[in-house]
């Protein structure tokens, strides 16, 4: 069994333990549910992250949301919906956290 510690959060004392893309143990001591949403390049803007992961509609939708500050990247509020996510980014969004995973190479 392996598992993967890995800081996302600023403060040096923050952390997630992951195993298999779920959070198992965070220093807030919640359990927590992390959905993976695989994209096939990174980077991805954060607007077309969220439709993928079905939490809006459409782009105005997503827009909206993000401007009001209902959006946190890697537990930082974040309200430029172009800001550009890497894979192992965390979206929080209606209590929901989203992890992006890039798609391997089948070649």
């Amino acid at each position: 069994m392996v598992f993967a510690i890995k800081t996302l959060f600023s403060g040096a004392s923050s952390f997630l333990i992951v195993f298999q893309n779920k959070t198992i143990w965070s220093t807030s001591n919640k359990m927590r549910n992390i959905t993976a949403v695989h994209i096939r390049k990174e980077p991805i803007r954060l607007s077309q992250f969220l439709k993928l992961a079905n939490v809006v509609q459409d782009g105005l939708e997503a827009k909206i949301r993000i401007t009001e500050g209902e959006v946190l990247v890697n537990g930082a509020l974040e309200t430029r919906r172009g800001r550009k996510l890497v894979a192992a980014d965390i979206v929080r969004i209606d209590n929901m956290d989203f992890q992006v995973t890039q798609l391997k190479d089948k070649r």
